[in-house]
């Protein structure tokens, strides 16, 4: 449901009521279930990384004589 915090079960982010995005993940007519995501309607906070944190550059150690 979200990727930066560690829920135990839906009720501990949201509550009966409340409107939001979810993307469809499937459909079970014969159990009359639909699973829903939220996680899926944000951005993927993995693509930003490159953009967010800069690379440092790698040394090499001198090697022993």
């Amino acid at each position: 449901m979200s990727y930066g915090k560690k829920l135990r079960h839906p009720s501990d982010m949201l509550k009966q009521g409340d409107r939001v995005d979810a993307v469809i993940l499937a459909i079970k007519p014969e159990e009359r279930r639909i699973s829903l995501g939220l996680k899926q309607t944000l951005a993927d906070p993995w693509t930003e990384v490159e953009r967010n944190f800069q690379s440092v550059p790698r040394f090499k150690a001198p090697s022993p004589s």
